[in-house]
């Protein structure tokens, strides 16, 4: 910790690229101190739990309007200061960021405290600017291609058919005969374009009966050679439902039969 006489305004360069400035009328028994906050201060700070609060403003009411992009004042002032981060600063910094453009804007002053009797330890919040990753997110992924259309329905390169009148998207799963508990053990397994896969209900593979579509009155965007879907719904330990899309019926199936039968998966976009 360094102290500096206020004779004059002060402009110090330091080491690591550093640059303070303070203008006359600075107020603190003559002198500013100067704290520089290295990678040991960021170390040592972060093993310390941190119990404070950062506010809007104080007792006088604060503007919900008035920032960049339909912002208030204080969120676009908060927004600008983490854009301009570069490495890593802490929360007392990010105070003095915001705290001067809001009170120029608006009838407010933002306020910083530590929080009392809540297990504050002297650490600070610590805002670290994150690196991208594009290189690891493969085009197919952030862009599926389109491949085929039929009415609402549409299939992309990653094998998911989504629907957009329902907001449903589905996967057709192996085209072989397949047990409920196969069925059921794939989509658990499934992880494509995010996860978030499951058996359907009996009222979502309704959704997909289109008389005349198909071979089986099902579109062909969803790649099976069979009529039979399992649904997700179960009886006890032995019994599950099924739809059957060639002649538009549904019934309770005993699990272990697989006999022209197949797994779809589904999840909700919407």
């Amino acid at each position: 910790m360094n102290w500096y006489e206020l004779a004059r305004p002060l402009s110090i360069n330091l080491k690591g690229g550093y640059h303070i400035s303070c203008p006359y009328g600075y107020v603190g028994r003559g002198r500013v101190r100067v704290r520089i906050k290295t990678r040991d201060y960021f170390l040592k700070i972060a093993k310390k739990r941190a119990r404070s609060v950062l506010t809007s403003g104080g007792l006088e009411p604060v503007a919900d309007s008035g920032g960049e992009g339909g912002h208030s004042v204080f969120t676009s002032a908060f927004i600008d200061a983490l854009k301009e981060n570069q490495a890593v600063f802490d929360a007392d910094e990010l105070f003095s960021k915001i705290r001067r453009p809001v009170q120029r804007q608006a009838d407010q002053t933002p306020e910083s405290a530590d929080i009392r009797r809540a297990g504050h330890e002297g650490g600070n919040f610590l805002f670290v600017k994150q690196k991208k990753e594009i290189a690891s997110i493969s085009p197919e992924v952030s862009k599926p291609k389109i491949i085929g259309r039929d009415g609402t329905l549409i299939a992309y390169s990653t094998g998911v058919v989504y629907d957009k009148k329902t907001g449903l998207e589905w996967i057709a799963g192996s085209n072989k005969d397949t047990t409920w508990d196969e069925a059921k053990k794939w989509v658990e397994s499934l992880n494509i374009v995010g996860g978030g896969w499951r058996m359907p209900t009996r009222k979502e593979l309704k959704t997909l009966y289109k008389k005349g579509s198909g071979s089986f009155n099902m579109t062909p965007l969803l790649k099976t050679t069979q009529f039979y879907v399992w649904s997700g719904e179960t009886k006890d330990s032995s019994w599950a439902w099924f739809f059957g899309f060639r002649y538009c019926n549904e019934d309770w199936s005993i699990r272990d039969i697989s006999i022209n039968t197949r797994g779809f998966a589904v999840r909700s976009r919407r």
